[in-house]
């Protein structure tokens, strides 16, 4: 009998602790997400289910009781490590994303930005939750009414009444009194989210042109061969956002002189429809969300750099950055890249372990330079940047600080000025190479972009593949050659900014796939994505639609509808937010996002 009692008491308090575990944990990574922030009726019967297991095991089998608290530790610490960082990235771990996530860059990432700092700094109960639970778990293996345990019960209590002690914050974004819905925290983590689309779903007449098929061939505009036979220099910029470049934010000097210059072809508003450096990759060779066949029975991916190789040019790609990291150098081959100097590569000629952006200028450039004076005929080169990416590094941070390092933003604001300059850089250079090369009858095509933008705390998101928002998805483009006169494009995205260098150069273009941005446009009708940085599937998706936007968060079970810009945003709710789910929903379906 007292053994029972014993056991009782045991399982009730182990279940009290896993169950205010869970509820802290839910409690931290939903803090802005008011629509599913309490804890349901799975979270509370996970710990009484596993309190009731590790007892029964503790009783009958004490060896694999050892080996089921450990498995459970482990567990939890993997929960505790997702909504870490949900709280400063606000993106999703997932069960897939944990080797290629966690064991990379993420430590050195949370230990030089000052978001993730101030997040443990306002959230120490929850940062000692690792310690906590551990001792929680003790409760097992001490008898009940021993001072040991007296003052371990005492311990907990003390731990997660300061916990649970402050007022909840309700600040950040709206509250809607609706049916949310909210699954179990374990559920979510385990389990890939869905746009809900119910099954008797019906897509308004107004919106099935959105399922149409792809342009047959892409339109030849007024520009078609403007340029015939030069070469092409695409330059990007890691993280920066069109919110980036208001007046001063970001001090751009070369790239604001390039969009001012009368030669200029720019984009009033650029969209790189998935704020991920893969996916922006895919977008920009593809145009396609995927490299997969998309679900709308269309053939596979091809790449446009393959008309390019057709028409006799050579294909190069260079960055500072490790390409096989997260399977960069994979979607590079897939795309055609006869030379893809990386950090690697530098990295073997420099003798510099970590190489950083500065290595573009020297080995980079000589590397470049080797294999085009081997190349008769034009070539196509892609330039990365990389210091600008999580944890926003400044090589020069004597001549780069016009704003504070300590700051994130600031650093990365210097960042970008950093990588400015060096693309100005770098661009002269590959003047001269190309004059001296005495081929070519007219100097390179000039594009400059970004691959996507970055979030720094706007509507509660942070870093990037976090949101559709518009310090995401918004990116500044460029075309310049002497050749072109200044003129400014409404909007446009990744998909057509190759056909639209195709264009330039008189090349046929891959049929099926977006048309030039020199041609007569009609309104936006954009899939948006956060890329899927480490789930499966997404936990946010959008849609630009005319004028409109839609954004569909479905972490914190919102949809938001605005302008292209964020502005004038409001949630939508009722009937009006099930159509919109599910038409995101099945777009996403349609062209490969969601499988």
């Amino acid at each position: 009998m007292i053994s029972k009692l014993t056991a009782a008491l045991t399982f009730l308090e182990l279940a009290l602790v896993l169950a205010l575990s869970v509820r802290l944990l839910r409690q931290t990574k939903y803090e802005y997400a008011h629509r599913v922030r309490r804890p349901t009726l799975g979270d509370y019967a996970l710990a009484a289910v596993t309190a009731l297991v590790l007892t029964v095991l503790r009783g009958s089998f004490p060896v694999l009781s050892y080996l089921g608290c450990g498995f459970v530790l482990t567990l939890l610490l993997i929960l505790w490590i997702d909504v870490a960082l949900y709280g400063c990235f606000t993106f999703e771990l997932g069960l897939g994303g944990i080797q290629d996530v966690v064991l990379s860059n993420l430590l050195v990432e949370v230990l030089k930005m000052r978001c993730a700092r101030q997040f443990f700094q306002t959230h120490r109960a929850f940062l000692l939750l690792p310690l906590i639970l551990p001792l929680g778990l003790l409760i097992l293996f001490l008898s009940p009414g021993s001072p040991q345990r007296l003052t371990l019960e005492a311990a907990l209590l003390l731990y997660f009444s300061l916990a649970f002690g402050g007022s909840p914050n309700t600040e950040a974004l709206p509250d809607i009194r609706s049916s949310a819905t909210r699954n179990a925290l374990l559920y979510d983590f385990l389990r890939p989210r869905w746009p809900v689309i119910p099954a008797h779903f019906r897509v308004r007449p107004e919106h099935l042109f959105l399922f149409g098929p792809l342009t047959p061939s892409p339109t030849q505009s007024s520009v078609h061969g403007l340029l015939c036979g030069a070469s092409v220099v695409l330059l990007t910029f890691e993280s920066l956002g069109s919110s980036h470049l208001a007046p001063g934010a970001a001090v751009t000097p070369f790239l604001s002189a390039i969009c001012d210059d009368k030669h200029s072809i720019s984009s009033a508003a650029h969209f790189c429809l998935a704020p991920l450096t893969n996916a922006a990759h895919i977008a920009l060779y593809h145009s396609r969300h995927r490299l997969s066949t998309a679900f709308d029975g269309s053939p596979p991916s091809r790449s446009h750099l393959d008309q390019l190789v057709r028409a006799g040019y050579l294909t190069l790609y260079l960055t500072a950055a490790r390409a096989d990291h997260y399977g960069l150098s994979d979607i590079l081959r897939e795309a055609g890249f006869a030379h893809i100097i990386d950090g690697t590569v530098l990295s073997h000629h420099t003798g510099i372990e970590r190489v950083t952006d500065a290595a573009l200028l020297t080995a980079g450039i000589a590397e470049v330079t080797l294999r085009i004076r081997q190349h008769h005929g034009p070539f196509f080169l892609h330039v990365h940047a990389a210091n600008a990416h999580l944890p926003h590094h400044v090589e020069d941070s004597q001549r780069f600080s016009r704003h504070d390092q300590e700051d994130d933003r600031s650093r990365f604001l210097n960042s970008i000025e950093e990588t400015d300059t060096l693309f100005g850089q770098l661009w002269n250079a590959l003047c001269e190479l190309s004059q001296q090369r005495g081929m070519d009858q007219q100097p390179p095509l000039l594009v400059i972009g970004s691959d996507h933008g970055q979030s720094f705390g706007e509507q509660g998101y942070r870093s990037h593949a976090s949101a559709v928002s518009t310090e995401q998805t918004q990116v500044p483009l460029v075309f310049h050659h002497p050749r072109l006169s200044r003129s400014v494009i409404p909007w446009s995205t990744h998909f057509q900014v190759l056909p639209s260098a195709l264009d330039l150069l008189g090349v046929p273009a891959v049929s099926g796939q977006s048309s030039s941005l020199f041609a007569a446009q009609d309104s936006p009708n954009c899939l948006l994505w956060d890329g899927q940085p480490s789930r499966s599937t997404s936990g946010c998706l959008g849609l630009l639609l005319g004028d409109r936007k839609y954004s569909l968060d479905l972490i914190r079970d919102t949809c938001i509808e605005s302008d292209w810009r964020d502005r004038d945003g409001h949630p939508i709710d009722g009937e009006d937010r099930v159509y919109f789910e599910a038409l995101i929903g099945l777009l996403a379906k349609y062209h490969g996002v969601l499988r």
